[in-house]
């Protein structure tokens, strides 16, 4: 069985047909631009993939410390775009190095 699956972003939509045992549900965060109110939320995300390390920080290093690939790294940040609502730039990924960097992309974009 397939589900139809309409996607709104910045006043585009999006359909695509994919099958139902395949989705995922992403709780939608509640509306929050400071960082403070965003840095929990992010931390919750990032915690299954801190398993190594042992615990996350603002310091930790999305790269070297979680031991994220290329394909993970991207994994994650559309979770968050889904997770936020937002849409995180290419141009700006190589900026983000840290949880911190991250948590202040997504306040700046939810600031828009």
């Amino acid at each position: 069985m397939h589900r139809i699956v309409s996607t709104y972003r910045k006043g585009s939509r999006f359909t695509q047909s994919i099958p139902t045992e395949k989705l995922e549900y992403i709780p939608t965060i509640p509306i929050m631009t400071t960082y403070a109110d965003i840095l929990p939320h992010l931390l919750e995300t990032l915690k299954p993939y801190a398993k190594k390390v042992g615990g996350l920080k603002e310091s930790t290093d999305l790269v070297s410390e979680l031991g994220l690939d290329s394909l993970q790294v991207m994994q994650v940040l559309l979770k968050i775009e889904d997770q936020f609502d937002i849409s995180i730039p290419l141009n700006n990924l190589p900026n983000i190095r840290t949880v911190r960097d991250l948590g202040q992309e997504i306040e700046t974009l939810l600031k828009g």
